[in-house]
């Protein structure tokens, strides 16, 4: 199935954390519109269209007893800054 999905014309694939979206003002109605995804290295990446998925690692939090951690199983990073709901953000 990767196979197809790597040969897929116009699709690109990447794997990184995406900690926040991005969008302009639509010059039509002045409603804001999505406009990239702000990775975690800092990169923004330009888009028209986003999938969003939910994940395990979304706020990850595990509790053991009275303490809590911000973490996932197996130690994967956890993805914070996206786990709120989105802030609208111009470039």
């Amino acid at each position: 199935m990767l196979g197809v999905l790597f040969d897929y014309p116009n699709l690109d694939i990447l794997e990184a954390s995406v900690e926040d979206l991005t969008f302009q003002e639509n010059s039509l109605n002045g409603i804001p519109v999505i406009s990239g995804v702000m990775l975690a290295s800092g990169q923004i990446l330009a888009t028209k269209k986003v999938v969003i998925t939910t994940g395990t690692f979304l706020s990850g939090e595990i509790h053991i007893g009275q303490c809590l951690f911000k973490i996932s199983p197996e130690q994967y990073p956890t993805s914070t800054r996206i786990s709120p709901p989105p802030r609208v953000r111009t470039p």
